[in-house]
């Protein structure tokens, strides 16, 4: 099991087929006139099944998405958790794409962490992330 991808965004929407559509795709930086300002936004994560899994349509995905500041502190958490869809003929791992919204505090200038943990029953558990920087405006 692993996590492919974890990417910030500004905002996104899923379409009638369950298609997403990203607005402000892989928007890294965000710079602030002041700290202690309210931040709005989201990140996509992909997880997918790795070689010997043996993931089955209906095991449970559960997992965590959190938003760390520069410190560590854990300023945002959502859990969550689904089942997986029927397995594709093709000999293509399993996967499943999770969408996070987040609002919260920014209160330091530096990298903060987007993170997501994701386990699958008893059938193994993944980590991944990605940074988001806060600067000072010029």
């Amino acid at each position: 099991m692993k996590v492919d991808w974890v990417v910030p965004a500004e905002a996104f929407v899923a379409d009638s087929r369950g298609a997403m559509t990203v607005v402000g795709f892989n928007q890294n930086t965000l710079v602030v006139d002041k700290l202690q300002v309210p931040v709005k936004g989201a990140f996509l994560a992909q997880v997918s099944e790795g070689e010997g899994d043996n993931w089955s349509a209906g095991d449970r995905i559960a997992f965590q998405a959190l938003v760390k500041d520069p410190d560590g502190s854990v300023l945002f958490v959502q859990d969550g958790s689904g089942s997986l869809g029927e397995r594709l003929d093709d000999g293509r791992p399993m996967l499943i794409n999770l969408s996070v919204d987040y609002q919260v505090a920014v209160s330091k200038y530096g990298q903060y962490e987007l993170c997501v943990e994701a386990r699958v029953g008893d059938k193994g558990s993944a980590r991944g992330s990605c940074a988001v920087w806060v600067q000072a405006a010029a």
